[in-house]
């Protein structure tokens, strides 16, 4: 009789929260639907294509609907309001997709990243948009936090326990499982139980009655006595490194910025887990350690605007490096509020970090926009310094720089094509190089390394191409690359023979000598390769 209560139960709050949630479940069970197709069948390219994009836009609509569901139960709404609202972000979701480029872009993958940051976070303050209610605020996300950390627990549990099973059925009675089944397997169980699972014990509360707060003493201990104490360590070292960058006064490296980021998000994370405890009189040194934290922010932030600087100031701005400085300008702007404060309006933490997300992914200030215009500004600096291009135009009949100067500058340009290439599209190059390419090429969509490379050859700096040219001190240099078409010849018409090299940089100076008819030719590689005729360099 117990048993079947407990099933009656389960059964009835799995049909509570399918009327509560049906649309962000029935994305859920569209995502996983996908995914299993993708894992089982072969599409074609175009056919796969649809259907990442389906996926992603399946992941994307499922926390869009909850908080389309948490704004119709706030404001108390009728059951068909409520689905017209969701009906309504559906057709808003259907937009967006059909708006999405035909090419499935990094562009792509990282605007559906900051979406999905962006409507996590607004969830997380959704209810309390109205002045105070701090309290609230936080007993509702501590909430859904525990929530997570318990679906991610029983999901890890299930998956694991039938996995082992299925192992062993598969050695114990040679049942032949195919490995696609353990992934499908994920699927259902990430996609379907676990999105259910966590629904199931979704938050409704949302008065605006203050909440009682009862704090965890588990999460108070892991707070207090782990995270918190990590967190100074990784501080101490952050300092020690700015300690060193003062005395030797050299310029940090692009790891510190990420390292920065890293330490500070978890000590925000840290202090916002003990928020209510921090009023208590036994806690009063958890207020005094917040205000530390924030003031000792600041010099790492400095060392990370410097660091960040230095990459762009050398390569220009990507969209890593935009999301590195955004974060840091927020790093600081959210510090300082927080001390004027009074440590107090926490609520302000996601709902700047959502329209930072929201900001970063639309308009000609968002990432994209910006890094790709750095980017064509970079390309273009760079091919003027080298002559390459002149009035707009490639130019052939330039001189050659000093060889370890044009090498270097040649890889930045390859570097920052194949990076427009990649992220923003070849057409793009074409508005700043007047250059026409062959259409078998461009109409690949599968050929962003393609067109790279025949755009590199269009401006003579390709290391596909045979290069040959003298330095200052007449030494002469030469590069061939064979021709990678299987069983395909390589023309050495005009030379003498085709010798394939494998010099191995482990030492400071390497030479490979080859005699051939009572001639010797050797290779001596340093930072370069320079070919000696007879024991002389080649003049």
């Amino acid at each position: 009789m117990e048993k079947k209560k407990k099933i009656r139960k389960i059964i009835d709050s799995s049909i509570e929260t399918t009327k509560r949630f049906y649309f962000p479940i029935l994305a859920s069970i569209l995502a996983s639907i996908i995914s299993i197709m993708l894992i089982e069948a072969d599409f074609t390219e175009k056919m796969e294509l649809q259907l990442a994009y389906l996926l992603h836009v399946s992941i994307l609509s499922i926390p869009v609907f909850i908080a389309a569901t948490i704004i119709g139960e706030q404001k108390k709404l009728s059951t068909i309001v409520k689905f017209g609202i969701n009906f309504g972000t559906l057709i808003l979701i259907v937009l967006y997709y059909l708006f999405l480029p035909e090419d499935f872009t990094n562009k792509v993958l990282y605007r559906g990243v900051l979406l999905t940051i962006a409507i996590h976070l607004i969830v997380s303050y959704l209810p309390f948009l109205r002045k105070g209610e701090y309290y609230n605020f936080w007993e509702y996300n501590r909430n859904v936090f525990e929530r997570v950390i318990v679906t991610a627990l029983y999901s890890i549990v299930i998956y694991g326990g039938i996995s082992i099973a299925m192992v062993a059925s598969d050695q114990l009675f040679n049942l032949d499982i195919p490995e696609e089944i353990y992934f499908e397997y994920w699927v259902l169980v990430v996609g379907i139980f676990a999105t259910i699972f966590f629904l199931a014990g979704f938050p409704k509360n949302f008065s605006n009655e203050k909440a009682e707060t009862i704090y965890p003493i588990g999460l108070k201990i892991f707070t207090q006595f782990v995270l918190l104490p990590l967190v100074t360590i990784y501080f101490l070292i952050l300092y020690g490194y700015i300690a060193k960058i003062l005395i030797t006064w050299e310029i940090p490296q692009g790891l510190t910025s990420y390292l920065v980021i890293i330490f500070s998000i978890i000590g925000i994370f840290a202090l916002l887990l003990i928020y209510p405890v921090q009023y208590s009189t036994k806690n009063k040194w958890i207020r005094v350690y917040s205000k530390i934290f924030y003031w000792a922010i600041f010099p790492l932030i400095a060392l990370l605007l410097i660091s960040i600087f230095k990459r762009i100031n050398q390569y220009g701005v990507t969209e890593n490096r935009y999301f590195i400085l955004a974060l840091g300008v927020w790093l600081a702007g959210i510090s300082i509020y927080l001390l004027i404060n009074k440590l107090e309006n926490i609520k302000i933490i996601p709902i700047s970090l959502s329209v930072i997300a929201l900001l970063s992914a639309f308009g000609p200030w968002g990432a994209f926009n910006v890094s790709k215009m750095s980017q064509l500004k970079v390309l273009k600096q760079s091919l003027e310094e080298l002559n390459i291009l002149v009035d707009g135009k490639i130019n052939k009949d330039r001189e050659i720089l000093d060889w370890n100067e044009e090498h270097k500058i040649n890889d930045k340009i390859k570097d920052g094509i194949r990076y427009i290439v990649d992220n923003h599209g070849y057409e793009n190059i074409q508005k700043v190089i007047d250059i026409e390419l062959d259409t078998s090429i461009t109409n690949n969509p599968a050929s962003s390394y393609a067109i790279s490379n025949a755009i590199c050859d269009s401006i003579g700096i390709s290391s596909y191409n045979n290069n040959a040219y003298t330095r200052a001190d007449n030494s002469f240099h030469y590069s061939v690359k064979y021709n990678n078409e299987e069983n395909k010849a390589q023309n050495v018409k005009n030379y003498d023979f085709l010798k394939s090299l494998n010099i191995y940089n482990y030492d400071d100076i390497l030479e490979q000598k080859i005699i051939l008819d009572n001639i010797s030719l050797t290779f001596e590689i340093s930072n370069e390769l320079i070919i000696k005729y007879n024991n002389k360099n080649q003049k």
